[in-house]
């Protein structure tokens, strides 16, 4: 049995990914194949919240595999970013554009980041009315860590992306969205990352006329699930499991994908599954999670 705390079966694939890159039907058609195989679905129940997991053992539910991705978007930290009309955060902004809300956030745009997330929103934008987006990336494009496929797509559009800069103030009046003050960057010495950290160039303050900014610089695991059950979480708050089994440090749970990985490919998802599927299965039946696997872990 699947929970799913959103009202469509997919995750992140079916709300944080745009139809242009994902078509509809290719997810229809892999969620059929899962109901044609017995699989039963529940939408629109949260775990932690409509339920536990500890209900779900009392239910009888001898193992259970937590693949809440990481939903929750990380903010920029700034002054003016919190209640303020115009701020909207990119898996947010995505996730409501996705499901069919109508969201305006006006004509001039600012991205702020240089993953596949924000080149995401900055294309969605375009496709949804804004005509004037550009990204903000605090350090050059060598150093973005999209793919060159979708940066060069990004570009072909009409994207322009503002390279060595970072927002660091929100301004605004009646608290709407006015414009974003930045800081113009330069590349320091390389951080725990191998890139180069971008540090401030103390005076290049600039203010960029806007009616939105939708930062997009990664994503965190909601720990709703948690509730009544004290899980090993690592320093970035993602699940700490087996590394090659996939089991947390409680016995029948294991866990996978953005949740333990952070943000990362749906592959990468999709084969740690596969690993889980390998391990809950071993573990119902009483055989080693680690003897002659079929589906070690690769991604730890």
């Amino acid at each position: 049995t699947i929970f799913e705390s959103l009202p469509v079966l997919g995750g992140m694939l079916a709300v944080g990914i745009p139809h242009y890159r994902l078509p509809r039907d290719s997810i229809g058609a892999e969620l059929y194949a899962l109901k044609s195989c017995g699989v039963k679905v529940v939408t629109g129940v949260t775990i932690g919240r409509d339920k536990t997991i500890e209900d779900l053992r009392k239910e009888g539910f001898e193992a259970v595999f937590i693949g809440v991705g990481a939903h929750v978007s990380r903010k920029l930290g700034v002054e003016g970013e919190d209640g303020t009309t115009g701020v909207l955060h990119g898996v947010d902004y995505l996730r409501r554009v996705l499901t069919g809300e109508e969201v305006n956030i006006g004509r001039n745009v600012v991205v702020v980041g240089g993953g596949n997330v924000a080149i995401d929103v900055a294309r969605t934008a375009l496709r949804t009315g804004s005509d004037q987006v550009f990204i903000l990336y605090r350090r050059t494009k060598e150093e973005m860590p999209a793919s060159k496929a979708e940066i060069h797509h990004l570009e072909e559009e009409g994207v322009r992306i503002e390279m060595l800069a970072a927002p660091v103030k929100i301004h605004a009046e009646n608290g709407r969205l006015t414009g974003v003050e930045c800081i113009r960057m330069e590349l320091g010495e390389p951080d725990e990352s191998g890139r180069r950290r971008p540090v401030e160039k103390k005076g290049s303050n600039f203010i960029i006329k806007a009616d939105s900014i939708i930062p997009a610089i990664s994503q965190k695991v909601d720990h709703t699930a948690d509730k009544g059950v004290e899980f090993k979480l690592t320093s970035w708050g993602t699940y700490e499991v087996d590394p090659l089994t996939l089991q947390t440090n409680v016995e029948w749970i294991f866990a996978g994908g953005d949740n333990v990985l952070g943000p990362q490919t749906a592959a990468k998802a999709v084969y740690q599954g596969k690993v889980a599927a390998e391990s809950i299965q071993r573990y119902l039946e009483g055989q080693s999670l680690v003897k002659d696997r079929k589906f070690p872990c690769k991604f730890l």
